[in-house]
């Protein structure tokens, strides 16, 4: 039999090789267990004759060939011949036609890919011939309605809410915290999650930046600490610039009478579109002022200009544009 876990989230795709690989072992022997996660690296031939051959000893053989749609080095024969790309896809797809059809009823086969083209022939011959499970977080709802199957009754609604904004939407970093807090506790509460995960620079960098152009000094800096506690000065310094960018061109775009709907467009804003009805305290002159000489601290350290170019200088350099900046209004 043929199945194929596919569509956008590759961490549900693992999970479930990995419950079906666990499940078979403790079934049925190991020797009958093939999992290939790089067929560049695979003959044709062996390939082949794995796919074809029956199970040893047993009644059932599986094979699981991950992401196996991906453009792919051909080994015919312990050569290796690099497809041209517009011919990969054809290539592989009669490799696979050829050979899938005459897989014995006894070996399970698993192909798994986030990037199968449902117009592929492959597609449509599994589609016929096995099974297709698609594995599909649209948006956040879809993304806690997994995390609410996976941890059943183990992690109260309001605190997996805080965990994946604290994560941002990552769904690898979102199960490595759940997976470490379920060693200590029995269910995580709101309270846990506040107590004990670390929000993202990400998540962190918003509400500091709205600090920043509201002109509130003192909350501006006391998050700035808590962000150091767990970053250096770089990564907040490139993280703030390339955030505070937006905010910039926003603001000369409406200052030059863009459209929100144009400025939208323009800017490719997507999820940060709340920055068109946000207004700040600060000037548009301080803000480009202030802007430029941040942009030109990321200069001085690209062309060595800094007196010792590294993070104390940086920290220096930063802290007098930001008491300059909050100093002007």
């Amino acid at each position: 039999m043929i199945y194929l876990f596919t569509w956008n989230s590759s961490y549900l795709i693992e999970r479930k090789v990995k419950a079906w690989k666990k499940a078979f072992l403790e079934k049925f022997w190991d020797f009958n267990v093939l999992h290939l996660r790089d067929l560049s690296v695979i003959s044709q031939n062996f390939l082949q004759e794995n796919l074809l051959s029956g199970p040893f000893l047993w009644d059932k053989k599986l094979i699981i060939l991950e992401d196996f749609f991906k453009k792919w080095k051909s080994k015919k024969d312990d050569e290796s011949i690099w497809d041209e790309e517009d011919e990969n896809e054809t290539n592989m797809n009669e490799f696979f036609l050829e050979n899938l059809w005459k897989i014995p009823e006894n070996n399970i086969v698993v192909l798994t890919s986030t990037n199968i083209l449902k117009t592929s022939k492959i597609y449509k011959f599994i589609r016929e011939f096995g099974k297709i499970e698609e594995f599909d977080i649209k948006d956040n709802y879809d993304l806690k309605n997994n995390l609410e199957k996976i941890y059943t009754d183990l992690v109260d609604s309001r605190a997996l809410d805080l965990i994946i904004s604290y994560k941002a939407w990552d769904i690898y970093k979102i199960i490595n915290e759940i997976d470490k807090l379920l060693i200590i506790n029995d269910k995580i509460s709101y309270e846990i999650v506040e107590k004990y995960v670390i929000p993202e620079m990400e998540q962190n960098i918003f509400p500091i930046i709205d600090d920043f152009l509201n002109l509130k000094k003192k909350d501006f800096f006391e998050k700035l600490d808590i962000i150091l506690q767990r970053n250096n000065y770089f990564q907040f310094y490139w993280s703030f610039l390339s955030n505070l960018r937006f905010y910039v061109y926003v603001f000369k775009l409406k200052s030059d009478w863009y459209s929100n709907h144009k400025i939208l467009a323009d800017l490719n804003l997507w999820n940060r579109g709340f920055l068109l009805e946000k207004n700040f305290k600060v000037s548009i002159q301080n803000l480009f002022s202030t802007y430029e000489k941040l942009v030109n601290l990321d200069l001085k350290m690209k062309s060595w200009d800094f007196v010792w170019s590294n993070e104390s200088d940086l920290v220096f350099e930063f802290d007098k544009v930001l008491l300059e900046y909050f100093w002007q209004n």
